[in-house]
């Protein structure tokens, strides 16, 4: 998980054709970084992320970070109204993000019916935000940015 961290780092840092030609020289897994790349892509739909939608009264993205713009831009993108980004309770956070609002999660359970979460974060972040979900019994989430089953 950490290692995918790592590409998505270097896929966010880089073009994308200059990126595979430097992956290439450096002897990175060059199906992993177009992955990452495919992934960070505007057009880029996951199963998952539909289906969380579907289920939501209110789509939160989970993350603060650089990916989180992205994805916001990629809901945006398919006619996905996000009702804003959701930090861990206790981490800083700025007041708002793209122009919406950042909540800490706490915000989200005692303010929002039936939300859902897109988790927009580097996968080696992505295992632990699942389990503080799902230990406070929210299983309606996706994880786009993971690649494999971590």
């Amino acid at each position: 998980v950490k290692i995918m961290s790592d590409y998505y780092g270097f896929c966010l840092s880089i073009p994308e054709k200059e990126g595979l030609k430097k992956a290439q020289d450096r002897g990175l897994n060059e199906d992993k970084i177009r992955e990452c790349y495919q992934r960070l892509s505007l057009d880029y739909t996951d199963i998952g992320l539909m289906e969380v939608c579907r289920k939501s009264s209110h789509i939160f993205i989970y993350g603060a970070s650089r990916i989180a713009p992205i994805c916001k831009k990629q809901l945006e993108h398919k006619g996905i109204q996000v009702d804003g980004f959701v930090v861990s309770d206790g981490q800083m956070k700025a007041e708002a993000i793209e122009g919406k609002k950042v909540y800490y999660l706490s915000e989200v359970i005692e303010g929002y019916t039936n939300p859902g979460f897109v988790l927009a974060l580097q996968p080696v972040n992505a295992v632990a935000v699942a389990e503080v979900l799902e230990n406070k019994g929210l299983y309606n989430y996706c994880k786009p940015y993971t690649i494999g089953n971590p």
